[in-house]
């Protein structure tokens, strides 16, 4: 099933961004389709949208990753695999990342921030 969707869309260096509807696919073979739900940008977004780094792909461009959301669809009998790796991925950051110092203090830093 597929329903309209959107994106923002940087379209130049330090020009507003712009809201892109577009219709989501169905899943082909081997693939997920996945509702997002949240999309972190990085330094080197910043640095695409601010002009300072040169994008590795034409613009328009849809900044961000490591996003966050849940499975909608798959096909070819995939959905088993993308379990199984999600659960590896989501290992990977409770008993590594989150241990880390900068975890610890960037999430102690969020926490502080929230209203009460």
């Amino acid at each position: 099933m597929s329903k309209d969707a959107h994106g923002w869309m940087m379209t130049a260096p330090n020009a507003a961004m712009v809201d892109s509807s577009f219709n989501s696919f169905p899943a082909q073979a081997a693939e997920v389709v996945i509702e997002v739900a949240g999309c972190g940008v990085c330094h080197t977004d910043l640095g695409y949208f601010y002009g300072g780094v040169r994008a590795d792909h034409d613009l328009p461009l849809t900044l961000g990753h490591r996003i966050s959301g849940r499975v909608t669809s798959t096909r070819g009998g995939y959905l088993p695999e993308v379990r199984r790796r999600i659960a590896e991925v989501e290992r990977l950051d409770l008993d590594r990342l989150m241990q880390t110092r900068d975890a610890n203090e960037g999430l102690a830093a969020f926490v502080a921030e929230r209203p009460q």
